[in-house]
């Protein structure tokens, strides 16, 4: 997974990175189930999903500085080459990150 450290035209500091979301984490919506199960849990146990946007299935950058977190879709091919301002570019129209979806850095 690239990483990469760079700094806006403020001079913040930014971390920014790649994140996919498991299987387990791509469901898009609750339950899909209309009624009743007609037969008993098929899981031999019980793992909490979180549940992806369908703009995020695909995955996203995440950017961490010491005073926010943004995220970004799709991910553009060759970020990690980019320089800090096309990285700032990307920053400037990246949306806030309200969820701890992107902890995972």
């Amino acid at each position: 997974m690239a990483s990469r450290t760079f700094r806006d035209s403020s001079g913040v500091e930014w971390q920014v990175w790649e994140v996919h979301p498991t299987l387990a984490e791509r469901r898009q919506s609750e339950e899909r189930r209309q009624g009743e199960r007609s037969t008993r849990e098929r899981r031999v146990r019980y793992q909490p999903r979180a549940i992806t946007r369908a703009d995020l299935v695909h995955g996203w950058l995440a950017f961490k500085s010491a005073y926010e977190r943004r995220r970004r879709a799709p991910i553009p091919p060759d970020w990690e080459h980019f320089s800090d301002e096309e990285l700032s570019e990307i920053l400037a129209v990246a949306e806030r990150a309200t969820t701890s979806v992107d902890e995972s850095h």
